[in-house]
């Protein structure tokens, strides 16, 4: 989590703990932010319907 920001990222479910702009998106890439959110639950799956 951002201490100054109150952002945390998860990437497929798990803490993303780098500056979250940097994430690298790619295809079928699961990115959950939550602003001020504590004990937040990343999304894990997602319905891609043939994305």
């Amino acid at each position: 989590m951002d201490q100054k920001t109150n952002w945390q990222a998860y990437v497929n479910g798990k803490p993303y703990s780098g500056d979250f702009h940097n994430i690298p998106l790619e295809a079928h890439t699961l990115v959950t932010l939550a602003y001020n959110s504590p004990g937040i639950t990343p999304d894990t799956t997602y319905a891609w319907q043939g994305l």
